[in-house]
């Protein structure tokens, strides 16, 4: 019986775990992917569409997914070339 509450424990451990971990792991795959297609539009020339995808990195909190810097500025180069004001968040 008193396995029973360690048991228990480590099953919530797991479960909670799991639940904060999966989402955070679906967020680096997501900015990774939307990052990845910014720099292909960007290395094609579209611009546009390269700055449509990358300037949700301007966003707070976001700069987490860019721990180098890079697509900050990719964005900042993006926004001088086009004469695209920065947004005021």
């Amino acid at each position: 019986m008193a396995q029973r509450p360690l048991l228990e424990s480590f099953l919530v451990t797991g479960g909670l775990f799991g639940a904060i971990s999966l989402p955070h792991i679906g967020a680096h795959a997501y900015f990774g992917w939307r990052f990845q297609r910014g720099v292909a539009f960007f290395t094609n020339g579209d611009f546009e569409g390269a700055l449509r995808l990358l300037a949700i990195v301007e966003r707070p909190g976001i700069e987490h997914y860019d721990p180098q810097g890079g697509v900050r500025a990719l964005v900042r180069d993006l926004r001088n070339r086009e004469g695209v004001p920065a947004p005021t968040l």
